[in-house]
């Protein structure tokens, strides 16, 4: 598949044929990433020594190219062009009773004010709850506010309409059952492991009396012999919440899908069901797809989703 190369005015700089390998890896809520691999004689390398805003297109998918090598070939890096949203701060929120959809398109608009050509292409209200966040890069903010309703969002790259188009993405329950027994998953596979976990935790912070211990709790329902306590490294609340809640119980389900096809079978955020049969264990669970991988190489072309 072609690479189509723009700089950041929507202008066409080349059309690539002669790829060698490309990957991407996009995500439903978070930013993603593309390598591609191409041959020397490629014209692509004098173009970003020339221009250092680039954006890469192929399969429908748009990326900021971020880094470039040359030794034996070209390789080039990119990032999802939701990555340009680390590039922009978001001042503290305070807490308030919102829709988180609406809050997270307000969020992405603010951080934007200045880029005539940013278009909202849909209206998600999400649910409505409590959100405040401190100041930060408008991806982690951004990020903050739609796992509260467990939204995810896209920048795209339209050099149709010459716009930079924002969505709120929402999934939904898909029939489809990924299993070695219905032949559609490979290399099935559970783990678990809860070293780490911890039900509550204690950070200090400096006063002018010296340092305080404050406590913050996970699972309230985890007491007597139940009760796991962590010291906590994080110097504020935000950060020692986001360290707390990083101490889970792990419990991964692991495959290789195949035969079903993203945009066409399940998209982001969709919940699909999964089977896995390993000796005496057997599992049926529900798994959200927060990403997709996409490889090409030597003329074959693969996709596997990404569960949680």
């Amino acid at each position: 598949m072609m690479l189509f190369i723009y700089d950041f005015e929507f202008n066409l700089l080349l059309a690539e044929k002669g790829i060698i390998s490309s990957r991407w890896v996009v995500y439903y809520n978070d930013v993603g990433t593309f390598e591609a691999h191409l041959p020397l004689t490629s014209k692509l390398a004098q173009i970003l020594s020339e221009n250092s805003y680039i954006v890469v297109k192929q399969h429908g998918l748009s990326a900021i190219i971020v880094g470039y090598e040359l030794s034996d070939e070209l390789v080039i890096y990119g990032r999802t062009c939701n990555w340009l949203f680390t590039k922009r701060i978001t001042d503290s929120i305070p807490n308030k009773t919102v829709f988180i959809g609406e809050k997270a398109t307000q969020i992405a608009k603010e951080a934007f004010f200045d880029v005539e050509n940013l278009c909202v292409k849909n209206v998600v209200q999400g649910d409505e709850a409590q959100f405040e966040a401190e100041g930060d890069t408008t991806l982690s903010v951004l990020k903050k506010c739609l796992d509260k309703s467990e939204l995810g969002h896209q920048l795209c790259f339209n050099e149709k309409d010459k716009t930079w188009d924002f969505y709120v993405l929402s999934g939904t329950e898909k029939e489809i059952i990924l299993s070695e027994a219905h032949k559609n998953a490979y290399n099935t596979g559970v783990s678990f492991d809860l070293l780490d976990y911890a039900s509550c935790g204690r950070y200090q912070k400096e006063t002018d009396n010296g340092f305080e211990s404050t406590e913050i709790v996970k699972d309230a329902d985890k007491q007597g012999i139940y009760r796991w306590e962590a010291k906590l490294l994080g110097e504020t609340p935000y950060e020692a919440q986001k360290e707390l809640e990083d101490m889970a119980q792990k419990y991964e389900l692991s495959l290789d899908a195949d035969g079903i096809l993203w945009e066409r079978d399940y998209d982001l955020g969709d919940t699909l069901r999964v089977q896995v049969i390993k000796g005496a264990l057997k599992r049926n669970e529900k798994r959200k797809v927060v990403g997709v991988e996409l490889n090409l190489k030597g003329g074959r072309y693969t996709q596997c989703p990404m569960l949680k």
